[in-house]
């Protein structure tokens, strides 16, 4: 703070029978508010494989190489379930035997297969996720989305804060045992997202993750973190933002900042309007971003919050725990973790990598797949045994669709074409894979030599199902085969 000494005239103005000259008063002055802190640069993928790395590296040693994560279950929302039923069991209060885990796992879900192991276990390499017939990263990662999205549509626990939702915190500060229980393993299914997916737990704000690691101090406006995440929120804070602090703190509600101050619950007699040094001017700013952006003005000494914490910055080896795997690097992090754009592209390019993998390995079989739904449905006993050891018949009938003729085009320079149209990312639903034929075909244009696939959760549902050998006929096959049978390419465009 600097105190400068001002003068005011007094000439032009009457004081009676003799003017008095200048006058002398003193005036605080701050400093405006500083924002100069290290800028926001989201991290980098290998940023973020480095990250997991260093998790796994700190997980306690008393984790066997033997002890492996096995969930099994005929949908991803059975699975997730008795995700959450494992997780819910290990932040009981009191802890429940574990020997009575499978007892109460088949009451609750029967069928389900679900191995008790060290929460520790969960964040390990050793994992096997089995959906139906799919298995390994692809079953993991919807079970885990499905995970979230249930337990984000729990509205005791989860509201809407701009395009994310925050924790609905209670009205109490008093702890309850139940819904302490409830949101460690929030917490932790959180954790789970980051650790083995490498991305943010959508919708669960990136705002209230790092409120959680990095503390109540950090809870400042950083603008291109917000602007990088939720453009909407930053909106709502920038009256404050852009009042640099010399000036007089407006509180009139017909003003976008004195609104803001208001709706914030901000109380207003309490403020230094004329003169608000820095430690007023961050806790009031701390007050409206935990406000905005959370939904509660002080969250980080909540007990929802704690514990949800509790759950979310795992203790690893002693004396490492996640918040210090992140310290630092928090927003850079977070901000990679939750880039919904590259998220999106990711998962839309692993998909369709793998319907080319499909494909190629489908073209390399021969015959008709030797499926039940081909053998039943479409190609009679001696059409297929015709066929049988036939190892180019499978591509003369894509050819076929995609030229008009089951012959090698003319010339060098030929391509068959594939273009995809990506609905939203998996979720469980759509077309069961005992129903390849209803799940939707690929579109031929044999003018154009082209086929148009409609990636939706029916096709991926497909993708999912894992080879068992080289001649292990696929849903995919069945799937792929069937139309090939009927087409000719001329009247699909």
């Amino acid at each position: 703070m600097d105190v400068i000494k001002t003068e005011t005239s007094d000439i032009g103005q009457h004081h009676g029978p003799a003017c008095t000259g200048a006058s002398t008063e003193f005036i605080k002055v701050y400093p405006p508010i500083s924002r100069d802190s290290v800028p926001f640069i989201p991290a980098e993928a290998e940023d973020i494989g480095e990250w997991q790395n260093i998790v796994r590296a700190n997980l306690p040693i008393n984790i066997d190489e033997s002890t492996e994560v096995f969930i099994q279950a005929s949908t991803t929302s059975l699975a997730a379930r008795a995700l959450q039923f494992l997780l819910l069991w290990h932040f009981a209060s009191p802890p429940a035997p574990y020997h009575q885990f499978e007892a109460a796992l088949e009451r609750a879900l029967p069928g389900v297969v679900c191995s008790f192991v060290p929460l520790a276990a969960l964040l390990s390499s050793k994992r096997v996720f089995e959906v139906n017939v799919g298995v390994g990263a692809a079953p993991e990662k919807a079970v885990l989305r499905d995970a979230i999205a249930q337990m984000t549509s729990e509205v005791r626990f989860w509201v809407e804060k701009g395009v994310y939702k925050s924790l609905v915190f209670h009205s109490s500060t008093d702890h309850f045992r139940t819904r302490d229980c409830i949101l460690k393993a929030y917490g932790f299914l959180c954790l789970m997202h980051l650790v083995n997916l490498g991305q943010g737990p959508e919708p669960v704000s990136p705002f209230l993750l790092q409120a959680v690691i990095d503390g109540h101090s950090n809870i400042l406006i950083d603008r291109e973190f917000i602007l990088s995440l939720d453009p909407g929120q930053f909106a709502v804070l920038q009256p404050w933002y852009d009042w640099n602090g010399t000036s007089p703190l407006t509180t009139d509600p017909k003003t976008d900042l004195g609104a803001l101050l208001i709706e914030a619950d901000i109380v207003i007699e309490a403020l230094s309007l004329e003169g608000m040094d820095e430690a007023e001017r961050n806790g009031v700013e701390r007050t409206l971003v935990s406000r905005v952006l959370l939904g509660h003005i002080d969250p980080t000494h909540h007990p929802d919050l704690l514990a949800f914490r509790e759950g979310l910055n795992f203790q690893l080896r002693p004396g490492q725990d996640i918040r210090k795997t992140m310290e630092g690097r928090t927003k850079a992090l977070l901000g990679a973790l939750n880039d919904k754009e590259d998220q999106q592209t990711e998962v839309e390019r692993q998909h369709e990598l793998r319907f080319a993998e499909l494909l190629i390995r489908y073209l390399h079989g021969k015959g008709h797949p030797d499926h039940e739904w081909i053998r039943r449905e479409i190609v009679p006993e001696d059409m297929y045994m015709k066929e049988h050891e036939n190892v180019v018949h499978r591509v003369r009938l894509l050819l076929q669709v995609m030229t008009g003729s089951d012959l090698l085009p003319l010339g060098e320079h030929w391509k068959l074409k594939f273009s995809f149209t990506h609905a939203s990312s998996y979720q469980d639903g759509g077309a069961h894979l005992n129903n390849a034929e209803e799940i939707t075909p690929i579109l031929y244009s044999a003018c154009f030599m082209q086929g148009k696939v409609t990636m939706d959760v029916g096709l991926q549902n497909l993708l999912l199902q894992e080879v068992d050998g080289p001649d292990h006929a696929l849903y995919f096959d069945a799937w792929m085969h069937g139309p090939l049978m009927a087409g000719d390419g001329f009247n699909k465009i």
